[in-house]
């Protein structure tokens, strides 16, 4: 399992490496076939439990939300920090229109349809557009920017230890929960580990990039934080669920949902620091 868990964790980073490095246009067509892969799994997970949500809806909208975001900064390298700053907002600002449409949409889709789905069914509906297509449009906004694509194997790698590190750190030396009602498994030493484990990969890529080793340690500490509340929400999620794992895709780890967890909700706080901090 151990083994399994390890080689499709590297294939996995290195395709990410691979796309992420290549092209904008790349590294938008792999976040949206991972997304799209990772609704299904949700949906899969919420037709045995409460939920009747609709497969083809809910991807449909989160597709829209992140193709609107690739076609709204594919010219961002062009601009200057100043103007990157003032144009940020406007892009931020249209993405949450657009959430605040489709809302409107499935609640009126909800209203017309026979037989009306639950308040929890609408509320999950709306849930995953948020968390599949707002939260990882920041990573298409983040790799379209200057260097972008340095910042992003920053986040990708530090983000990968602090996973790898709190895993076997946890499993060697764990002795007190996190939050044993969530994640059983995960251990207040695990954090830690993960936490200067993405602390020191973002210090060692500072050096390349060429910023700050404080601002280094900060968007370290972004990583570890985020990252690991990214991983809770999937666990809540699928204990809500009853399920072990988001599906069976990826040997050693179940779903590619359980896979890429950590990294969903990551490039909006880190684009943020990044565009309003270090630049």
């Amino acid at each position: 399992m151990l083994l399994k868990r390890v080689f499709s964790g590297i294939i996995i980073a290195t395709l990410g490496v691979i796309f992420a490095w290549c092209s904008l246009l790349s590294w938008f067509l792999m976040v949206v076939t991972a997304i799209l892969v990772c609704n299904y799994e949700l949906q899969l997970l919420v037709n045995e439990k409460k939920y009747n949500d609709n497969l083809i809806q809910t991807s449909s909208f989160i597709l829209l939300i992140l193709i609107d975001t690739f076609l709204s900064v594919r010219s961002l390298k062009n601009f200057d920090t100043l103007t990157l700053k003032n144009i940020l907002p406007f892009i931020i600002t249209k993405n949450t229109f657009i959430i605040g449409t489709l809302f409107l949409i499935t609640f009126f889709i909800n209203i017309i349809k026979k037989p009306r789905i639950s308040i929890g069914n609408f509320s999950f509906s709306i849930f995953r557009l948020i968390y599949l297509g707002f939260f990882p449009s920041y990573v298409i906004i983040l790799r379209s920017i200057n260097n972008g694509e340095k910042y992003l194997l920053m986040l990708l790698f530090s983000c990968a230890f602090c996973d790898i590190f709190a895993y076997f750190v946890g499993k060697k030396f764990g002795k007190h929960k996190l939050i044993q009602e969530i994640s059983p498994n995960k251990t207040l030493e695990g954090s830690i580990g993960g936490t200067f484990a993405s602390i020191f990969i973002s210090v060692v890529f500072s050096y390349f990039i060429n910023i700050n080793y404080m601002h280094a340690i900060i968007l370290g500490l972004i990583v570890s934080i985020i990252s690991q509340i990214g991983d809770l929400v999937e666990s809540l999620i699928k204990r809500d669920l009853g399920k072990k794992d988001s599906g069976n895709l990826i040997p050693g780890h179940g779903g590619l949902l359980d896979r890429i967890d950590s990294y969903i909700l990551l490039g909006f706080p880190y684009l943020f620091y990044i565009v309003y901090v270090v630049l």
